[in-house]
Formats: C-alpha cells, sequence, structure tokens
C-alpha cells in the first residue's frame, strides 16, 4: 500500500513474482514481457511473412529469434540485453544457443554475444521437446522421440502382463502414442522418418497380441477400428489446416485468414 503523503504515482518495490497457477498469473506475464516483440519489431529487421513480424517467437519465458541476418540477429540480441535491463531481467547464456540454416549453414560464423557472454553455434537445439537440425535445410530429429516412446512402452509392458490385450492396448494409446504424435502437425518429418516412427508404433501391436516382426500389421489395425501413425499424422495435420483456415486473427488492425 501506498502511503498518504506519497504521491499515487511513486514507485513501488516489488519483491514477488506472479504467482504460480493463479489464473491472473498468465495475463500478467504476457502484459511485462509484451515489450521484448514491441520493440524487436519496431527494430524493422528480423523475419517476416508478409507483413507479420515472425522474428521473435515466445512461449511463456521461452524465446526464438530469427533473422536472416548474423548482424541483424547480434542487432536483436543486443536489443533483448538493453530491454532486460530495462526491466530487472536477465538471460542465461549458457542455455542459450544459435542454429544455422539455408546454403551459408557450413561456413565458420563467429559465436554471437548475449551481453558480456558468448553463445556458440551449434548443430541442434531443443525447443519445446523437438529437436531442430541446422543445415541446407530446417530438419527435425526423430531419435529422442523413439527413446522416449520405448522407455514409456517398457513401463506400461512391466506393469500390464495380466491385462486384457485391448486394455492394454488402451494404456499405450493414452500414454505412448501422444509421444510419437506430438506436434505431429507442426513438424515436418522425412518420409523415412515417418516410416520408423509408423514401425515403432506398429511393434506395440505385434508385442501384444503375438504378431511376429516380420508380419504385417496394417489390416489387423484397420479391423480393430484403429489408424496406423501415417494416417494419424494426417488427420492431425488436417485439423492443424482446417483451424488456420477459418480462423481469423486480427493483426496491425488487419485481418487474416
Amino acid at each position: 500500500m501506498l502511503d498518504r503523503g506519497l504521491d499515487a504515482r511513486s514507485f513501488f518495490t516489488v519483491f514477488n513474482g506472479v504467482r504460480q497457477g493463479s489464473v491472473l498469473s498468465p495475463v500478467i506475464f504476457n502484459v511485462f514481457i509484451n515489450i521484448f516483440i514491441t520493440q524487436l519489431r519496431q527494430l524493422n529487421i528480423g523475419c517476416h511473412l508478409r507483413s507479420m513480424f515472425i522474428g521473435c517467437l515466445m512461449y511463456a519465458d521461452d524465446m526464438i529469434l530469427i533473422c536472416p541476418s548474423v548482424r541483424g540477429l547480434q542487432n536483436m540480441l543486443d536489443t533483448c540485453i538493453s530491454i532486460g535491463d530495462s526491466i530487472s531481467l536477465q538471460f542465461n547464456a549458457s542455455k542459450s544457443h544459435c542454429l544455422a540454416v539455408g546454403r551459408l549453414s557450413r561456413l565458420v560464423i563467429e559465436p554471437m554475444t548475449l551481453g558480456s557472454a558468448q553463445i556458440a553455434w551449434t548443430t541442434s537445439i531443443k525447443y519445446l521437446g523437438i529437436t531442430l537440425m541446422g543445415g541446407k535445410s530446417l530438419a527435425f530429429d526423430s531419435s529422442c522421440v523413439k527413446q522416449s516412446f520405448f522407455a514409456a512402452c517398457n513401463s506400461i509392458y512391466a506393469h500390464a502382463k495380466n491385462l486384457e490385450e485391448v486394455v492394454h492396448l488402451k494404456l499405450q494409446e493414452s500414454y505412448c502414442l501422444p509421444i510419437l504424435s506430438y506436434a505431429a502437425a507442426a513438424v515436418k518429418y522425412t518420409t523415412r522418418q515417418e516410416d520408423e516412427l509408423n514401425a515403432s508404433w506398429n511393434s506395440v501391436y505385434k508385442r501384444i497380441f503375438g504378431f511376429n516382426r516380420w508380419e504385417s500389421v496394417r489390416a489387423f489395425i484397420t479391423g480393430l477400428g484403429r489408424l496406423d501413425l501415417h494416417h494419424i499424422f494426417m488427420l492431425r495435420r488436417l485439423n492443424f489446416y482446417l483451424c488456420l483456415k477459418y480462423r481469423v486473427t486480427i493483426f496491425y488492425g488487419r485481418a487474416y485468414v
């Protein structure tokens, strides 16, 4: 509370952040953190999609800066440091990485600077549970997905030996299938990667219902009224595209469909 003798516009010190789990916390955090996107957009650098600025992507406190030039990227990093100093927010350079994508990605690039610290260039980064790989074109690593998937499957296998097959399958669909299909609408795997993920999911049917490894379970999956992983991916992408098509986003006073 402010003393009666102080002006209502006087500054006061806040010792605690937003309350974790509170309904208002996301709104207050968005108001606080929006200054980064606003000022980075005003630089008029970074990547744009038509007139939409996509040079700064944020999910909570995880930020991605996208820029077509190294000099522009350094300018954006310097701006982030300046904004962080003004609002008493610090960046962790040890958890920050740079990834190059494009024809010139193999060139030796000097490390970027984040304040007094340096950010090294790497061949892959993990963002929101997805491993992005640099190079001539943007790619995604599926090996980590398969590793997490089989770890979850084996955990259920160890505790579901006495369950009926359909019940066991339902557990695998509830807890393991989401690992394979995570971000399937946004991630573009290669044909080989998608085939390997589909084979991983088919191995669940083979193990539960006693098929041999060389036997096909495509018809069996259809007979159970299920979809294989290829069609699950297609359905996820279709739903995602339909949501984009029929959702109108107001941006800069203009409507994009």
